[in-house]
């Protein structure tokens, strides 16, 4: 395991593998266009479905901290309250287990915990409104404002990267992209580690799932019991705190939040659609 507490050993393509990517964020200073955020529920099997956000709204790491400033652990639900997380909210990287982060995690440009060099690949923005994935180290330091590390691709330029014979373990996964016009794609594939029946996806099943939908890039982030997605500050899907068939948020060292202040009404309606591969 990669954590003691993160639920997930990943074969995955590290950033060692591929080139960095930056891609400027295409609301930045809004430009022009219209704010949007589409939330889809994708049964994939009988029991589980995949959240699928698409939007352009605009996305910050949160962290939670005692009163003496310290990080500690929370619950997705609860820091998307505290932060304003009103578009959407799901957790971000993986964590130790004293809580610490497992990577480096950037919050409006200062470092939160350890700078050591990772193999693992993560999701940020820049002070001058770009998307960043890619390994935290590739990038100048002076220009990252908000990041987070996870663990690896699974979508390059539009094409899976995880083969099949890569990873077999189903899980829970979160993960966080770009579709073909840059827009940002924040997706929860719920599951049950633990179960006899519906475990999640593997690596593979979930990049061929993200590359099917039209992901242009995308990574996975942490999963396993922690995958937990929120919209309009309430939790709509399925988490397994304990990777048993039990309703249950786990508390997490960071969540991707998702809103825009300017235009709080425009939060996603979740819309069902047919399933777009059947996963036993």
């Amino acid at each position: 395991l990669v954590t003691a507490l993160s639920s997930l050993a990943l074969a995955v393509a590290s950033g060692s593998d591929w080139d960095p990517v930056i891609i400027p964020i295409p609301n930045h200073n809004n430009n022009g266009r219209d704010l949007f955020a589409n939330l889809t529920q994708i049964p994939y099997n009988k029991r589980h479905s995949a959240f699928w956000l698409t939007t352009n709204h605009n996305v910050t790491v949160a962290v939670a901290k005692e009163s003496d400033g310290k990080q500690r652990l929370q619950t997705v639900g609860l820091t998307a309250q505290q932060f304003g997380c009103k578009t959407a909210a799901t957790n971000g990287g993986p964590f130790n287990a004293d809580g610490s982060n497992s990577g480096p995690v950037v919050i409006q440009g200062r470092l939160v915990g350890t700078n050591a060099p990772t193999d693992f690949v993560g999701f940020g923005t820049t002070v001058n409104g770009e998307y960043l994935f890619g390994n935290y180290h590739d990038f100048d330091d002076d220009r990252i404002w908000e990041f987070v590390t996870g663990f690896g691709w699974l979508v390059y330029n539009g094409t899976s990267v995880v083969g099949s014979n890569e990873d077999d373990k189903r899980a829970p996964r979160t993960i966080i992209g770009v579709d073909k016009d840059y827009n940002l794609i924040s997706v929860v594939i719920d599951g049950c580690e633990r179960c006899f029946y519906s475990n999640g996806m593997t690596l593979h099943q979930a990049s061929i799932f993200l590359q099917g939908r039209g992901a242009q890039y995308a990574i996975s982030l942490d999963g396993g019991s922690s995958s937990t997605f929120v919209s309009q500050l309430r939790v709509v899907n399925q988490p397994t705190c304990t990777g048993l068939p039990i309703v249950c948020e786990r508390p997490v060292a960071t969540t991707i939040c998702i809103s825009d202040a300017a235009k709080n009404n425009d939060s996603p309606s979740l819309e069902e659609d047919s399933p777009s591969l059947e996963v036993q």
